[in-house]
């Protein structure tokens, strides 16, 4: 528009300098005068700037999970694709998969919760998917995070689903409860790891420790090496179950599941703790009976500062109809939200609030609260 009218300006001075001979000045007045008529035309011709639609926006949004292959890259993979809806896609339509107009979601891996909580505090990840352990050590500056300023800037969108702790001994051992460990060799996971302080919390419910037993730092693999060769007699192991390597042990009789409930499991299942109750129903693992154990919470996770009506669309995404398949599709997970915890996203209700919201040591993003009362979750907020 600005050339235009500086191109018309610079026309008239050149006709207004030719105006200067007598001779010509009839016909070049009248020239001049079409040619700011056509001007005049083409600027009222052309369409409102204020009119004209702007191209949709594109969020990128990442989401830290895991290793490449683990459980939590797999459901990171579900999410992405129930929330993404890149630009100029066909509009969502009845009962079918539909997520965040302009959102394209990716999943990242990442080498461990911690690192995953980091990137999502320095705003390197738009959301990540970590264990409730890890939020609450990273909360309190501890385990992992030890030397660190607490994490007080991260908030949760909704719980996914849970992972249980297993606690095996060798089927030798005879033991049925985590109380039948005292005076034995019991592998806690790696120094520094997030599943050796949930160890260490729970052991200490149960009055065990360093003084009466010995307390091995080794990782699931080497742990389970050692039981075969007589060398460890228990060990801790944090998963979705039913975890695929045990269901093999167990089934062939070199591995127990042992208990893990009675008053100290309850009290540290309480309702501001990172644990909950678990029950493994007979049969999860071969001829196992059944039995209570606990387990942590798995989060997806943002920044305090991610924008409100972006998460309140990935929140609303996850509980819409259309996208259980896309959620429900894979290896079927404990609690996973949300193919098993509602039908559908007019089943949200108070009833609801337990297994979403409990057992998380952070707060609830606004963007996510936001759903959950339009949808009967949370109460409506009091003025």
């Amino acid at each position: 528009m600005n050339r235009l009218r500086l191109q018309a300006h610079a026309l008239w001075q050149r006709i207004d300098g030719l105006l200067s001979h007598e001779a010509a000045r009839p016909i070049l007045l009248g020239l001049a005068g079409l040619v700011v008529a056509g001007l005049a035309m083409l600027i009222y011709l052309r369409p409102s700037a204020v009119l004209e639609e702007e191209p949709e926006k594109v969020v990128f949004f990442q989401i830290g999970s895991g290793s490449s292959g683990g459980t939590e890259f797999a459901v990171g993979e579900r999410l992405a694709a129930a929330i993404s809806r890149p630009p100029d896609t066909p509009p969502c339509e009845s009962n079918g998969p539909c997520g965040v107009a302009g959102l394209v979601a990716v999943v990242k891996s990442s080498q461990s919760d911690a690192a995953s909580i980091r990137a999502v505090n320095a705003r390197h990840f738009e959301a990540a998917i970590v264990s409730a352990s890890s939020l609450e050590m990273a909360k309190r500056g501890t385990g992992p995070f030890r030397g660190e300023k607490p994490y007080r800037n991260i908030r949760a969108i909704s719980r996914l689903y849970h992972q249980t702790i297993h606690v095996l001994a060798s089927r030798g051992l005879n033991a049925h409860s985590i109380t039948d460990l005292k005076g034995k060799r019991v592998a806690i996971g790696p120094r520094g790891s997030i599943q050796r302080q949930d160890a260490l919390a729970i052991l200490k419910a149960y009055g065990l420790g360093t003084h009466n037993m010995v307390l091995v730092d080794e990782d699931r693999d080497r742990a389970i090496e050692l039981v075969i060769s007589n060398r460890l007699d228990a060990f801790f192991l944090v998963g979705a179950d039913p975890v695929p390597e045990l269901q093999d042990l167990i089934g062939r009789g070199v591995l127990d599941l042992l208990s893990v409930d009675g008053e100290p499991a309850q009290k540290l299942s309480a309702d501001d703790s990172r644990f909950e109750v678990a029950h493994l129903p007979e049969n999860t693992y071969g001829f196992a009976p059944a039995l209570d154990t606990l387990a942590v919470s798995t989060v997806l996770i943002c920044n305090e500062q991610a924008d409100a009506d972006v998460i309140y669309g990935v929140t609303r995404a996850l509980f819409y109809a259309g996208n259980k398949p896309l959620l429900a599709s894979g290896q079927s997970l404990p609690g996973f939200l949300p193919a098993e915890q509602m039908a559908s996203a007019a089943a949200a209700s108070a009833d609801l609030a337990t297994p979403l919201l409990a057992h998380l040591p952070i707060p609830v993003h606004a963007g996510a609260q936001r759903y959950y009362r339009e949808a009967g979750v949370l109460a409506p907020e009091t003025p």
